[in-house]
């Protein structure tokens, strides 16, 4: 019995049964009658995305009869070639004009620091803001100044100022009684002479010192400032009251004013309103050192004062001694 060969007379399963749509089997061309149509165009044959003679493309610039062609282009032209997932240009330019604008601020910023560091001088590099329209010094409470002492400078300045309004005033009133020749050109220099040198006077002889121990706790600068604030508190009492002393016609005192007041009304009213000026003044300059006082006395400064006191006196005659 022969032996029969399992591999004889199966099928291959390779073997091409079905033809091959790919295969140049000598078709007829393309769009012809029966033939296959790679193009999808002719009859009774498959589709050919990959034909190039189709506009498949929705975004092509030609004219193909798409429907997205001209919509799409006109909606790009219309916002300016943006993208929605971009934000549009217009959005990115006004980001970085925004962008430029807060970075010249800063440079301007610095550069104003830089020249207040340059022309600082006695202000400790800190840019000068007082007074406001011809700026000389730093003034700056609420900055400089520890919170729980705040209220005592800010009374003081009050009392600046009010010196200095009445200083004003009582400028005005004797000018106006010279005019009228009610008083001499000597009270005249006088009143000239008060108000040059107390406006700058009070300011760096007892409102400076004032400011300065409380920035820092100085206790000998709190020594300066009583002593140069008690002449001032003398000074506005006579002023206030301007006795027969000397030329009191060079202030508007309560005693010129009653004389000013029989000679003519009008510069006696004038007299009157800086003899008011001053009696206030010197009510609360009385307030201002009263308050000044007791804060410190409470921060215990007094003890410190006394400390820097005996310090100061065993340096001098530890020095006196190598001499």
């Amino acid at each position: 019995m022969a032996d029969q060969n399992p591999f004889n007379e199966q099928p291959n399963p390779f073997d091409n049964q079905e033809p091959n749509p790919f295969a140049d089997t000598g078709a007829p061309d393309a769009g012809s009658a029966g033939g296959p149509s790679l193009s999808g165009t002719g009859t009774g044959d498959a589709f050919n995305p990959f034909y190039e003679g189709r506009q498949a493309n929705p975004f092509s610039s030609q004219d193909s009869g798409s429907p997205y062609d001209g919509a799409t282009t006109q909606a790009i032209q219309e916002t300016g070639g943006g993208s929605a997932f971009s934000g549009g240009g217009g959005d990115a330019e006004a980001a970085l004009k925004l962008k430029e604008k807060e970075l010249e601020k800063r440079l301007a910023e610095v550069q104003r620091r830089e020249k207040a560091l340059a022309s600082g001088g006695s202000t400790g590099g800190k840019e000068k803001n007082f007074p406001p329209y011809f700026p000389m010094v730093h003034h700056n409470i609420e900055e400089d100044i520890p919170q729980d002492k705040q209220h005592v400078v800010k009374h003081c300045f009050y009392c600046y100022l009010g010196i200095l309004g009445c200083l004003l005033w009582n400028t005005i009133a004797v000018t106006a009684a010279m005019l009228t020749g009610d008083v001499g050109v000597a009270s005249w220099l006088w009143c000239i002479i008060y108000c040059m040198a107390g406006v700058p006077g009070a300011w760096y002889l007892w409102y400076e010192r004032l400011y300065e121990a409380c920035k820092g706790d100085r206790a000998l600068s709190f020594a300066f400032f009583f002593l140069a604030f008690s002449i001032h508190c003398v000074f506005v009492v006579w002023c206030a009251l301007a006795p027969d002393l000397g030329n009191q016609s060079s202030t508007t005192g309560l005693f010129m004013t009653f004389e000013m007041m029989e000679e003519d009304t009008v510069i006696g009213v004038f007299y009157l309103i800086g003899c008011v000026a001053w009696g206030l003044e010197a009510l609360f300059s009385v307030y201002v050192m009263k308050l000044t006082y007791r804060m410190f006395r409470g921060s215990g400064l007094d003890d410190k004062l006394q400390g820097e006191a005996i310090a100061a006196g065993a340096q001098a005659s530890a020095a006196a001694s190598r001499v």
